[in-house]
C-alpha cells in the first residue's frame, strides 16, 4: 500500500494557502486562465517591420567611400610568364587585348590574379585556369582537364 503520508489532511486544504514550488506553481499559474493579463499592446510603431528609419536606401558617402578604397590597392608590374615550368602567371594585366598562351600542355596550370578589361588567349589543353580578382577579364581557351 502507498504510505500513510499521501492520504493525510494536508492535501485536502486548498491549493492557494499553500505556496507551490517548482514547475507544479508555473502549471498552476497557467491553468488560472489569465496569462496575458499582465501584457501590454505591441503599437504598430514599435514593430520593426514598420520602422521609419529602415527605408533601405544607402547613402551615396557610403559607396563613394568603399570605390576609393579599391582605387588606392597597389598594382604590381604587369606579369605574363611560366614559373617552374608548370604554372602560367598572369598578374596586373590592364586594358591588354591581345595576351595569349601557346606553348602549354596538360600538366600546366594558368593563374591570372589582377586584371582588368582584358583578353588571356590559351592555345591548347591546360590542366587547371584560377581567375583571381579580376573585373572585365576574358579568358578564351580550347581545352582543359579540370574545372
Amino acid at each position: 500500500p502507498p504510505p500513510a503520508s499521501l492520504f493525510s489532511s494536508e492535501s485536502s486544504q486548498p491549493s492557494s494557502s499553500k505556496p507551490k514550488d517548482g514547475m507544479s506553481a508555473v502549471f498552476q499559474q497557467l491553468s488560472t486562465g489569465n496569462v496575458t493579463a499582465g501584457l501590454r499592446k505591441v503599437t504598430d510603431d514599435m514593430k520593426t517591420k514598420n520602422r521609419a528609419d529602415r527605408t533601405g536606401a544607402v547613402a551615396i558617402s557610403e559607396k563613394e567611400s568603399r570605390v576609393a578604397s579599391h582605387a588606392f590597392s597597389k598594382v604590381g608590374p604587369p606579369k605574363l610568364e611560366l614559373q617552374m615550368g608548370r604554372k602560367w602567371v598572369v598578374e596586373n594585366q590592364i586594358g591588354k587585348k591581345d595576351l595569349i598562351i601557346e606553348d602549354c600542355d596538360a600538366k600546366q596550370s594558368v593563374y591570372v590574379y589582377g586584371c582588368k578589361d582584358s583578353i588571356l588567349h590559351i592555345q591548347g589543353k591546360v590542366n587547371n585556369i584560377t581567375i583571381d580578382k579580376c573585373t572585365k577579364m576574358g579568358v578564351v581557351f580550347k581545352d582543359v582537364v579540370a574545372v
